[in-house]
């Protein structure tokens, strides 16, 4: 990566090369545990590799860094079942995560957001706008589901 790193930072495009060699060497998967295909480290391992990274690229360490801010809510919060579908297919399909928080009223205080969903059915009907997706189109092309960041009204059921 130091031979790039100028390049890298300097560049408009994603760096699918490296993002790859990230993948082969378990960086990107570094929080899912390992019954799942990846590393099983904990927090702290994941910032000194973060840390590490980023002494040489800021920008690669930000895929790190946005990979496990992807990962981390399905790993805390959901199910079984959402654990296998989302994080056993980061690592075998290389998957890149993406971030997506900021609203045009709320700018990234969370407690001031506005998206919504409402139940369609067996789907979710998102309504609001997000400025910036962090990683969105390297995304958008691998995967096509996502995990997104809305208020619920407490008073309606999803």
């Amino acid at each position: 990566m130091k031979p790039r790193a100028k390049e890298i930072e300097e560049s408009d495009e994603f760096p699918w090369d490296m993002a790859n060699q990230f993948f082969k060497d378990g960086y990107l998967q570094i929080l899912i545990p390992r019954h799942l295909g990846g590393m099983g480290k904990d927090i702290t391992s994941f910032c000194i590799v973060s840390e590490e990274i980023a002494k040489v690229s800021a920008s690669m360490s930000l895929l790190l860094i946005v990979q496990s801010v992807g990962t981390l809510p399905i790993l805390i919060f959901g199910n079984d079942s959402q654990k296998i579908e989302f994080c056993s297919k980061i690592p075998k399909d290389h998957l890149i995560m993406a971030f997506c928080l900021t609203e045009p009223l709320a700018g990234s205080d969370v407690g001031s957001m506005q998206m919504t969903a409402m139940k369609e059915g067996d789907q979710y009907l998102l309504n609001g706008k997000k400025n910036f997706a962090t990683n969105g189109k390297e995304f958008l092309e691998k995967c096509g589901k996502g995990l997104v960041r809305i208020s619920i009204n407490p008073l309606t059921e999803l």
